[in-house]
């Protein structure tokens, strides 16, 4: 055994550089996997303990004039745990606003990641990313409605973990618009003193239920006490609370995708290396057999090697994986969810999944090879070359000439190696279509969602103003909730348009109130067309509208549908003149207490390209990882083609066949495969893309159609053809150093 253990060593050592590239194609495999689906599990597990130790709100709703005593009282009487949490939005500068709390006590409670809460009543606790985007630290002034502050604290409260200001809007810009607390006698002052900067209060209340009822009974019991409610939302409904849940969701699945391509990768190449080692050492083993060695024993001594080399890769893909792609992986989303600090955790199924998996697939698929190429009896393999296994492939010399058909005999004989190549250009060009496909798809509709949308600004009023110009068009518009399947609830904006006053649509939605005409983009992203039923929930009542899609029409990235207002007045028991929005392609000066909300163009094309950096990390990860697997693969096979045509190559030098006509044959075949490869592969890439993509932005309340420039894609191809010739320029050098006498050495 002794000799045996000292040939594994001699092993390693002459083929280290096939050993280390099989090494790296585990350990940056799986640390990719390691590394993401850990952040994700990480960053949930963050986020839930934060709701539970602050005392996330079961939901919340807003009034039109606060509560009394009698009413508060009441709510509690029925065990319901209930808080003020009034606010103002305020300008901080002309693009900034911060929305003004009370510190909350017993729900939705502040968080302190440096400072403390503001114990005067001048100082104010800021919202982490505010604070950060704006350059702001503990002990900071900050002026809001004419008085200074003194940051005492900077912080996190859950239901603002996705920093929006309304609960509809695309996504949130941390730069313009967070939160801020006072102290109960700063709030109770700064309210009694709101100046032209301040918008009007709007009474907000959080709630807890504590199990004492049910969301429906609850809104039965507000009713009940004559509450007028503007808005009520529960937290299942609430975006700025579930909005992680999504992301981190489809990252860790996508993940777990990720490595299961992977491992079906490792599997064949591992199956194939191993193959390649046993023919290669058919004498040898022929020799063992012939002193004694059993099966077993052999056996276990070809798997020793693999298997070390698998341990180590594992252990370190789960190092780096925690090391490096951890805080890569996690960047994203720390920077676009308002949360404490991540707590570092070990998942057992990651870490199974990274110990477990690539130590399985080595030993079941090296035991499988080893087995089945050590049937043969001790003659045959004594005299067996190390190419025996040729195949007469019926081919016309004549009309191909040499060159061509050696090229053509040698792509036959290395099919297999030639397959694994195939597969792992397939899963390197699959994940570089998935990144730059993100990538196209946010900055495609960045640069189109303005030309899509005839208005520039977007007002939300409680009342029309006394005069409007006449280039504006005014609506009544109410956002209800659509999901299908396993996809969250999303807002749709069901807007009322009269006959006479459309100017930015060109077409009137001629509608009876059970149906309504959905915009495209709408249609699109639900999978929807003309003559379809849909079902819109009111998140308020609960109540359920099903409608009859009669056209598909309207904005095209926009989750709109639009009725005949007085076919919407009568579905929805409003008032014969409810206008509540205005569009208008110039700006308005509406008085602040009839304006509830503006959006601009420019908040719609920032909010998106605020997305599209969230994932740039993750996009130059998924890339690099891509890259990675392409080098890898490659140079393996390739390297791995050559050592099994070493005599073959011998053997054309003899014949007198010159270096560049060597490679001509040799890199000339693999060339093709390679370009092959790479267009069959952007191909499939694209066409599985296409696929997946609506479930990788099902959470964006907007729809954002998956697009992959062909500038992009001829710039993946040519990228991967210029690495390609790296490798083949790193190979030469091994074909060169082949001798003549290799051929002569290994004849009987």
């Amino acid at each position: 055994m002794k000799i045996m253990n000292r040939r594994i060593i001699r092993e390693f050592r002459t083929n280290w550089l096939r050993y280390t590239a099989l090494l790296l194609l585990i350990v940056f495999g799986f640390a990719f996997v390691v590394g993401a689906s850990a952040s994700n599990e990480c960053i949930v597990r963050t986020i839930e303990d934060h709701f539970k130790t602050s005392k996330l709100e079961d939901g919340s709703f807003s009034t039109l004039s606060p509560l009394g005593k009698a009413d508060m009282a009441e709510i509690r009487k029925d065990g319901v745990t209930i808080e003020k949490m009034a606010y103002s939005d305020v300008k901080v500068s002309r693009h900034r606003q911060l929305r003004v709390f009370r510190v909350r006590k017993h729900i939705d409670r502040l968080t302190l990641d440096a400072g403390s809460l503001p114990a005067t009543s001048d100082e104010l606790v800021l919202e982490q990313h505010y604070a950060k985007q704006n350059g702001y630290q503990v002990g900071d002034k900050l002026t809001l409605a004419g008085k200074s502050y003194t940051i005492s604290g900077i912080g996190s409260v859950p239901d603002y973990t996705y920093v929006k200001k309304n609960v509809s809007d695309i996504g949130a810009d941390h730069q313009k618009f967070s939160v801020a607390f006072l102290n109960d006698a700063a709030f109770d002052y700064f309210s009694h003193h709101l100046d032209e900067d301040c918008s009007p209060p709007v009474y907000c209340y959080g709630f807890r239920l504590n199990g004492a009822k049910t969301q429906r009974d609850f809104k039965d019991r507000l009713n009940a006490l004559g509450v007028t409610l503007t808005a009520y939302t529960q937290r299942s409904d609430n975006s700025r609370i579930n909005a992680y849940r999504e992301d981190c969701g489809v990252m860790s699945k996508a993940s777990l995708v990720c490595g299961a391509l992977f491992t079906i990768l490792l599997a064949y190449v591992l199956a194939t290396f191993t193959a390649h080692t046993i023919d290669k050492e058919k004498k040898v083993i022929g020799t063992f057999y012939a002193s004694g060695f059993s099966v077993g024993e052999l056996r276990r001594h070809y798997i020793i090697l693999p298997l070390v080399i698998t341990a180590i890769g594992s252990v370190l893909s789960i190092l780096i994986g925690y090391a490096v792609f951890f805080d890569l992986l996690s960047a994203d989303s720390i920077a676009l969810y308002s949360m404490p600090g991540i707590k570092v955790g070990y998942p057992l199924y990651v870490m199974l999944y990274a110990l477990l998996i690539p130590l399985t697939i080595t030993f079941v698929v090296n035991f499988i090879v080893i087995t089945r190429r050590l049937k043969a009896s001790p003659n045959v393999l004594l005299s067996a070359g190390p190419n025996e296994k040729g195949h007469d492939y019926p081919l016309n010399v004549e009309k191909l000439g040499d060159i061509n058909t050696f090229r053509i005999r040698h792509f036959l004989k290395e099919r297999s190696m030639n397959l694994i190549m195939f597969f792992g250009i397939l899963l390197a060009v699959s994940f570089l279509v998935i990144g730059f496909t993100l990538n196209d798809s946010f900055q495609h509709y960045i640069d189109h969602v303005a030309d899509q949308m005839p208005y520039n600004n977007t007002y939300l009023v409680t009342a029309l103003p006394d005069d409007l110009p006449k280039d504006t068009q005014r609506m009544v518009s109410k956002t209800l909730k659509y999901s299908a399947g396993e996809t969250p609830a999303l807002s749709v904006v069901v807007s009322g348009v009269d006959r006479d006053n459309h100017p930015y649509y060109d077409f009137f939605p001629k509608t009876a109130k059970d149906e309504l005409v959905l915009s495209p983009g709408a249609a699109d992203k639900f999978h929807l067309q003309r003559g379809d039923k849909i079902t819109l929930t009111d998140s308020l009542s609960g109540k359920r509208y099903p409608f009859k899609i009669i056209d598909i029409a309207g904005d095209k990235s926009a989750l709109t549908a639009y009725m005949d207002r007085t076919a919407m007045v009568k579905r929805f028991n409003l008032d014969a003149d409810a206008y509540n929005t205005i569009l208008s392609k110039q700006k308005l000066a509406i008085p602040e207490n009839r304006l509830l909300n503006t959006i601009t163009k420019d908040d719609v094309i920032g909010a998106a390209q605020a997305q599209l950096d969230n994932t740039a990390t993750i996009i130059g990860i998924i890339n690099f990882v891509a890259m990675l697997i392409f080098v890898i693969v490659v140079y393996l096979v390739l390297k791995m083609m050559i050592d099994r045509s070493s005599m073959d190559i011998s053997l054309l030098k003899i014949f007198g066949y010159n270096k560049h006509e060597i490679r001509q044959i040799y890199f000339g075949s693999a060339a093709a495969t390679v370009i092959v490869s790479l267009i069959l592969s952007l191909w499939i890439g694209t066409f599985v893309v296409k696929r997946i993509f609506p479930f990788l932005v099902s959470g964006v309340d907007v729809h954002i159609p998956e697009y992959l420039a062909l500038s992009t894609q001829i710039e993946i191809l040519l990228f991967m053809l210029v690495i390609f010739g790296v490798i083949q320029l790193c190979l030469r050098r091994r074909v060169n150093r082949i001798p003549m006498a290799d051929i002569i050495r290994d004849r009987d």
